[in-house]
C-alpha cells in the first residue's frame, strides 16, 4: 500500500501471533531409543560386561544359577555358539551344558 503523497511510508509491522489460553503442547517424542543389537558371540558378551554365572546341570537350574532374572532379556545362554536371551528361550528347551551370562 502507497502512503498518501507528502507522508513517509509506515514501516512494516512486526508479526504478532495470537496468544493461546492453553500453554503448548509437548512435542512427541520419537519412541524408545534403539538399544544396541544383541550380543552374537561369548567374546561380545565378555565386551559387554557380563560374566559367566554357571553352567546348567542335572544338580544346578538355570534357576539356581540366574535367581528370579532367569528368564531376563539382560540374562544370556550360550550352547554350541549359539547366544539366546533369558526371554526368548523356552525353559524346556534348557540343556544341561547351558552357561549362564549375567552382568557384573
Amino acid at each position: 500500500a502507497k502512503s498518501p503523497p507528502g507522508r513517509p511510508a509506515a514501516p512494516p509491522k512486526p508479526s504478532v501471533r495470537a496468544a493461546s489460553a492453553q500453554p503448548p503442547k509437548p512435542r512427541p517424542r520419537a519412541g524408545p531409543r534403539p538399544s544396541a543389537p544383541a550380543p552374537r558371540s561369548v567374546a561380545e558378551l565378555k565386551l559387554r560386561g557380563y560374566v559367566e554365572r554357571g553352567v546348567v546341570t542335572r544338580e544346578c537350574s538355570a534357576i539356581k544359577i540366574a535367581g528370579s532374572a532367569w528368564k531376563s532379556p539382560s540374562t544370556y545362554y550360550t550352547i554350541r555358539n549359539k547366544v539366546i536371551p533369558g526371554n526368548m528361550l523356552d525353559p524346556a528347551r534348557i540343556e544341561n551344558g547351558m552357561h549362564v551370562w549375567m552382568r557384573k
